[in-house]
């Protein structure tokens, strides 16, 4: 059985998983810590963290490349997005890349 599933299955019953360096941490309710359960996650650790991980960093790519959501067929490409560090915020700016400095002002292949 892959990790996947036990730890959704988990997480729904109301565990919370973290990774702190190579530390796997686990907040679960009373009761679901068996002993059975605790060598399952003792011999397991370096997959559930390496899910996690993977799970996490998956989330992220997702917020980079539609961080605001669809907001119609004129901002669905990802280039129209941008992040302002003076905000913290994602904005949409259609061809911001195209005003970079330094950037040519020919078309490229041209």
């Amino acid at each position: 059985m892959t990790i996947r599933p036990w730890v959704i299955c988990a997480e729904r019953r109301g565990v919370e998983f973290r990774v702190w360096g190579d530390r796997l941490i686990i907040r679960a309710p009373e009761g679901f810590l068996l002993p059975r359960r605790r060598a399952m996650l003792a011999k397991r650790k370096p997959e559930i963290i390496r899910f996690l991980i993977d799970r996490g960093a998956a989330e992220i790519l997702r917020q980079v490349i539609h961080p605001v959501g669809s907001r119609g067929p004129e901002h669905d490409n990802p280039l129209d997005y941008r992040f302002d560090p003076a905000t913290g915020r994602w904005i949409v700016d259609p061809g911001w890349w195209r005003r970079l400095p330094g950037r040519p002002k020919y078309p490229l292949g041209g």
